[in-house]
């Protein structure tokens, strides 16, 4: 680390990258919803990883695995969830069949190619740029998909801002807490959540998929908000 953190300041840098990770809960959320389990379960895997590895890094301390081996699966999870954002631009977006497959070749592909070497840029760049060529060759041959303008619009803008705090957080020396890292969790968690829905004509919003995934419509749970009231009373 480039800053002489104090424990007090370690221990809030821990909590505060382990928290942001958070933010794609919804997306895991969309994605059981989808029926997509595979990438439902690595959805849970990416977030533990990148907490743990924030965490000793932060703390400078060994978990189980030494820091550099948190990290490089925190790599393979970052990479994996990247892949998620790129069969919403075809229209097998919705074919379960074929993005189940999809998904485990390209997370085996992924695990040969970061044990290649997970500190080598090329081995991080490669899968992602090669999985978002291979939507525009499907784009190619089975046609554009009919998009939801607005959810576009709003991934772009999140996109957007969450490569700035990426970029930012490139930068150790001017990261102070890992605070602009810490919003690049933040803002591609929100990035990830419309991008999955781009061709959704009805779009489900944070609160709606907490509702979907824990079981409740919004009338069930204000029903059981008035049946708590009239007891307290």
């Amino acid at each position: 680390m480039v800053f002489q953190y104090t424990l007090s300041e370690r221990i809030i840098m821990g909590i505060l990258n382990a928290i942001s990770n958070f933010a794609i809960l919804p997306t895991v959320f969309l994605i059981y919803h989808h029926k997509d389990i595979f990438s439902y379960y690595i959805g849970y895997f990416s977030i533990f990883v990148s907490i743990m590895y924030h965490f000793c890094e932060s703390m400078d301390i060994v978990i189980i695995l030494e820091q550099l081996k948190w990290h490089e699966l925190d790599n393979i999870g970052a990479i994996y969830s990247f892949s998620q954002m790129t069969l919403p631009l075809t229209k097998l977006n919705k074919n379960l069949n074929y993005k189940t497959k999809k998904n485990y070749i390209f997370f085996f592909f992924l695990l040969l190619i970061q044990q290649r070497g997970p500190w080598v840029l090329f081995n991080t760049i490669f899968p992602i740029v090669f999985d978002f060529a291979l939507s525009f060759v499907l784009m190619f041959i089975y046609g554009k998909p009919k998009f939801n303008k607005s959810t576009v619009q709003k991934a772009g803008i999140f996109m957007a801002i969450s490569l700035f705090f990426f970029y930012k957080g490139l930068d150790d020396l001017n990261d102070y807490l890992r605070i602009w890292h810490a919003f690049w969790h933040f803002f591609i968690g929100i990035t990830s959540f419309y991008f999955l829905q781009i061709q959704e004509e009805k779009y489900i919003s944070f609160i709606e998929i907490f509702y979907i995934y824990f079981g409740y419509s919004k009338n069930k749970l204000d029903n059981n908000i008035k049946e708590k009231e009239v007891m307290i009373v």
